[in-house]
């Protein structure tokens, strides 16, 4: 059974105006809970990811690679495509390379600013 035109561009409309009135009254009370909340004084501060996250994203980086060069399989390069994204998103960077040296500095900076313990006698 063909379904007509008019009926079609109906429902789409419906569901556009509809996702809009929602969208819109979703994002204005979301925009006015935020100002409410936020100090418009200074510039935001980058958000930190956790240094064991990192790592054991790094770790798994590390292990997808080697299992790759060994075996090329489609659910290893899948994994390793989806892990490789993760860093770039949480190191904030494009490449790869680049999201490995942001987390490599980031566990230096992470290791440094932990005070070593001291051993009193």
């Amino acid at each position: 059974m063909a379904v007509r035109q008019p009926a079609i561009r109906w429902v789409r409309s419906w569901i556009l105006r509809n996702s809009r009135r929602s969208l819109r009254s979703r994002s204005w009370g979301v925009s006015r809970a935020l100002d409410s909340k936020i100090d418009r004084k200074g510039p935001a501060a980058p958000l930190v990811p956790d240094p064991k996250v990192v790592r054991s994203l790094l770790t798994r980086y590390a292990s997808l690679q080697i299992a790759h060069a060994e075996s090329e399989k489609l659910e290893r390069a899948r994994e390793l495509e989806d892990v490789s994204y993760t860093l770039c998103v949480m190191t904030g960077t494009r490449c790869v390379h680049d999201a490995i040296a942001a987390a490599d500095a980031l566990l230096v900076a992470a290791q440094s600013a932990v005070p070593t313990p001291t051993h009193n006698a």
